[in-house]
């Protein structure tokens, strides 16, 4: 598990703590934004053959949203594929996006 000290995106209101935590069975993997015990982000994953993962949803809360919550997701992805010598297979849109950005770790993309 890691903890981010995020800002809050609503004016004058303290700093946040956000736990990103990852579960993964044999089959599926889910990285969740937790904060206060509530999750307010998922980004989810299937296994698509041995050592490839296709990240096919993320989702952030609507209040959550434009605090760089999918941001520290995406991270944990990356952390998690590499240290496990994992390839991604981005089918989500944000997914695929973070993937399209100069300096994106495509060492752990599938292609």
């Amino acid at each position: 598990m890691k903890v981010y000290t995020m800002n809050a995106p609503a004016e004058n209101t303290p700093a946040d703590t956000i736990q990103i935590k990852l579960h993964e069975s044999e089959a599926l993997a889910r990285i969740l934004a937790i904060r206060q015990g509530e999750t307010i982000g998922a980004l989810d994953l299937r296994k698509s053959r041995p050592n490839w993962w296709e990240a096919y949803h993320t989702f952030v809360s609507p209040e959550s949203r434009g605090s760089g919550v999918a941001g520290k997701m995406f991270d944990e992805l990356v952390s998690w594929a590499r240290e496990n010598q994992y390839k991604i297979i981005p089918s989500c849109s944000y997914v695929e996006k973070k993937f399209d950005e100069p300096g994106a770790p495509v060492e752990v993309l599938a292609s």
